[in-house]
């Protein structure tokens, strides 16, 4: 249903957000040599690149640590920066593609003949222009976008991960997926449903909204403010309903993989501890660096997946409005 020329205009987008992605990265290798001298300064000795910076122009551990760590929030500064950037450039696409599908829908109306619009509740014509269109931009097109861009991210980090211990990764990265497929798989009927559920009562809500100003005069002759109100209540109650218990099986997930990915992570690090005694010794230089690139990447990761999720369940919420719109587009 969309033009090609605004497929077109998403070639941009994509440079944007693999840029993003590798910023992102980026941000995250970073850390480690930080960590790495902050666990062991001697390292600054041993390792040739270090110890370069190092006799290049500093006088101590100390503020060879505060250049580091200057330079690691400046890489973070500037990722928090670029992202807030190509926020900017996906919602500004993303909302020109609500303009472009209520413009061509309405062209679609009014280029009909008459006998077309005798056939049809104006209430209906009105919701799908309006309505229904902002349902596939927040439950198709957005989702569709944020699925391709934390894609690339999680492609990207998953890549790091490996290079940086690859049996880890493959263990994070089957804990990440193996929890968000068991959700999908566990509610997308149950989404499917609600979404059909969505677009009835949505339909009754504007054909009695319709029906209540169309006919305003007899209702107030009659006394029948109460009755209408009834009329109403029902599928607005049932529209609520809908969106509340999609935005709940959208956002419940997670909450449970924070908790099993970040407590993992402190549950492995007391292990550690304990097994080794005590903090002193040198597991710790060893093990902070990889802890420290691990516990960011998940910080990265775990957003990623979930907004993936997220958007599979928001596009099987809304498929059912896509269908209605896209008939449209095609029976007319």
């Amino acid at each position: 249903i969309l033009p090609n020329k605004e497929i077109r205009r998403g070639a941009p987008i994509l440079f944007i957000v693999l840029l993003m992605a590798i910023i992102d990265v980026v941000g995250v290798v970073s850390i480690v040599p930080f960590l790495s001298v902050l666990a062991n300064p001697q390292i600054i000795e041993t390792n040739s690149f270090l110890n370069y910076l190092y006799v290049f122009g500093f006088i101590s551990i100390e503020a060879f640590l505060i250049v580091l760590g200057f330079l690691f929030f400046s890489i973070i500064l500037i990722s928090a920066l670029y992202r807030t950037f190509s926020l900017f450039k996906l919602n500004g696409f993303i909302e020109s593609l609500r303009h472009s599908l209520s413009l061509l829908l309405l062209e679609k109306y009014l280029n009909q003949s008459y006998e077309f619009f005798l056939n049809r509740n104006s209430s209906e014509l009105i919701k799908k222009i309006l309505s229904e269109v902002d349902q596939v931009i927040g439950s198709i097109i957005r989702p569709i976008v944020m699925i391709i861009t934390y894609s690339v991210v999680l492609l990207l980090m998953i890549v790091l991960l490996i290079f940086v211990n690859p049996g880890l990764a493959g263990v994070i990265f089957l804990v990440f997926g193996s929890l968000y497929g068991i959700f999908y798989i566990s509610v997308r009927g149950h989404l499917l449903n609600m979404g059909g559920q969505r677009v009835k009562a949505n339909k009754e809500r504007f054909f009695i909204s319709s029906e209540i100003f169309k006919n305003i005069k007899n209702i107030k002759l009659l006394k029948l403010e109460k009755e209408y109100l009834n009329l109403f209540k029902t599928p607005s109650k049932n529209y609520s309903q809908s969106q509340s218990s999609n935005a709940t099986f959208s956002q419940f997930p997670g909450y449970l993989v924070e908790v099993i990915v970040f407590g993992g992570m402190i549950l492995l690090t007391l292990f550690l501890l304990n097994a080794e005694g005590s903090v002193k010794g040198g597991w710790l230089e060893e093990v902070l660096p990889t802890l420290g690139i691990y516990a960011l990447s998940a910080y990265k990761i775990k957003p990623a997946a979930h907004n993936i999720y997220q958007s599979f369940s928001r596009i099987r919420y809304g498929s059912t409005t896509l269908d209605k719109i896209a008939q449209d587009f095609l029976d007319l």
